[in-house]
């Protein structure tokens, strides 16, 4: 009986450690490598939003945010189940304020459209949508209310899918930077690391912001960078948005502990992950000005993440130009969202399976990736 295909997934946020776990569970022999702690990156930082209605993608990510929004209920339920613990999560709606006349007139012809495409959409009053969000500072123009999107948890979701990673046969090694992926004629054959070089019949970049810090591995320079996000955790005991309120790029994700997330900043800072004054002062500001009760919120933490951006905003999905290796990177603000659809189509291409999806939008050998 032949040995099973051997796969090093390299980093371990919530991206990689769904892909272990799916790969896994279809009989790879999985290694995951992470430089850190799991989940210490991006994925800590994150809101968990998943909003691809109140976030407004177009084309090919907007078909494919939606695919996995339909996938993340059992998504969650499965890994949960098989973790032995349950993951937070929730369609509590969002709701969508303009931030200016312009902001507002995209905005419901976005409801517009989603409605006529038969995704659940709809423009309140200000007094239905006060009605529904109490305390809300409403404009007098209203507000889109998109009933499917929700929220997850996702240092809890990583948790879990480590767990069920390992529990699936993956092996999981923590601090453990990769120094190289060795290649021969033009195919991956092993990944030397700081505690071992790992055998390798393909590997799986899902290092984030990261993962153009592999040398000679196809991608163009700038094709992933990192865009900082600053983010401050608040609470108040009257203050219960319903869910997650959007004004611009800025939003308040409710926990289920009472805490209030606000974010998140944008910034080209490099790999700087400092929390300042400036962006913490717009992030206080704008939850203020959604709820104006905030103002006598305890500021519970502060931190920030780093994006991985793309150029032309699109992830990078699929087989490169080396033999055996896969990306899975480049989701910038949708990359906890985009979870369970990146995994299950990883997986696809790992088996040699013609993948659910159209990745050539995607690619790694795509124009778009070219700064």
């Amino acid at each position: 009986m032949a040995s099973p295909k051997q796969v090093v997934v390299v980093g371990g946020g919530i991206m990689g450690c769904a892909v272990a776990w799916r790969a896994a569970q279809a009989g790879l022999a999985v290694t995951l490598v992470e430089r850190a702690s799991l989940g210490q990156g991006s994925t800590r930082a994150a809101g968990g939003i998943l909003g691809v209605q109140a976030e407004g993608p177009l084309g090919p990510l907007q078909a494919l945010c939606l695919a996995s929004r339909l996938q993340y209920a059992a998504f969650v339920r499965d890994v949960a189940a098989q973790a032995g613990f349950t993951v937070p999560y929730r369609e509590g709606g969002s709701l969508t304020l303009g931030a200016d006349p312009a902001d507002t007139a995209r905005r419901r012809a976005q409801v517009d459209a989603d409605a006529a495409a038969g995704r659940p959409a709809q423009w309140l009053t200000p007094q239905q949508a006060s009605q529904q969000w109490p305390g809300l500072s409403v404009p007098d123009t209203g507000a889109a209310l998109f009933p499917l999107d929700g929220v997850v948890d996702p240092p809890a979701l990583c948790r879990a899918l480590a767990t069920a990673a390992r529990r699936a046969g993956a092996t999981v090694l923590e601090n453990t930077p990769v120094s190289q992926v060795v290649t021969t004629a033009g195919h991956v054959k092993r990944v030397v690391t700081t505690a071992a070089t790992l055998p390798a019949d393909a590997v799986v970049v899902c290092a984030g912001a990261w993962s153009t810090q592999l040398p000679e591995m196809g991608l163009p320079p700038g094709a992933v960078r990192p865009v900082r996000g600053q983010m401050v955790a608040l609470h108040h005991a009257e203050v219960r948005p319903p869910g997650v309120v959007f004004r611009g790029h800025g939003y308040l994700v409710p926990r289920e502990d009472g805490v209030i997330l606000a974010g998140s900043t944008m910034e080209e800072r490099g790999f700087e992950t400092a929390v300042t004054a400036e962006g913490l002062t717009r992030l206080l500001t704008l939850a203020q000005l959604l709820y104006p009760a905030l103002k006598d919120a305890t500021v519970v933490d502060t931190w920030s993440g780093l994006r991985p951006a793309t150029p032309d905003g699109l992830p990078i999905l699929g087989a490169g130009d080396v033999g055996g290796l896969v990306w899975a990177t480049g989701h910038f603000r949708n990359g906890i969202l985009l979870t369970p659809i990146t995994a299950h189509l990883v997986t696809q291409v790992l088996l040699g399976h013609t993948p659910d999806v159209d990745l050539a939008p995607f690619s790694p050998r795509r124009p778009g990736l070219r700064p």
